[in-house]
């Protein structure tokens, strides 16, 4: 029975790149080791297997950008051939989703702050051009 490795939940995050290719075809490996890592703007994750079993054919390589449900990787002659594949998020996985989030959550008052900064620099913008124009009629006005 073939057994199919998929990107599990990352949170919010889509078309994430592949910066590292932990296995490689006939590799066996267990369940949890780690395949791949993962690397979006905010931190680097591994992805480990949810299964045990020999790597028959990988799907991604270095580069690649992949998201929730993306297609890593098959499994063959798996040690545990009779497992459904898991619906559920793994803990290690679990426990990487919230410390991002964490993260994601920390830095939530500082793109508030920069908005504000941006959009008081855009206001002094309008108002010098305005005064500006205000003044280039004057000076019309005037001729």
């Amino acid at each position: 029975m073939n057994l199919e490795i998929k990107v599990p939940d990352i949170g919010d995050f889509k078309n994430v790149e592949i910066i590292e290719v932990l296995v490689k075809e006939g590799d066996q490996i267990k369940k949890n080791d780690p395949i791949l890592t993962l690397e979006s703007d905010k931190s680097s994750v591994e992805v480990p297997s949810p299964f045990d079993g020999k790597i028959a054919s990988l799907k991604v390589k270095v580069g690649d950008k992949v998201s929730q449900g993306s297609l890593i990787a098959t499994l063959s002659n798996g040690a545990s051939s009779n497992i459904s594949q898991e619906k559920s998020i793994l803990p290690e996985t679990e426990k990487i989703i919230q410390e991002a989030e964490k993260v994601l959550k920390k830095n939530e008052p500082e793109k508030k702050l920069l908005k504000r900064s941006q959009s008081k620099i855009l206001k002094q913008k309008l108002n010098l051009k305005n005064l500006l124009i205000i003044r280039v009629n004057k000076i019309i006005s005037v001729m």
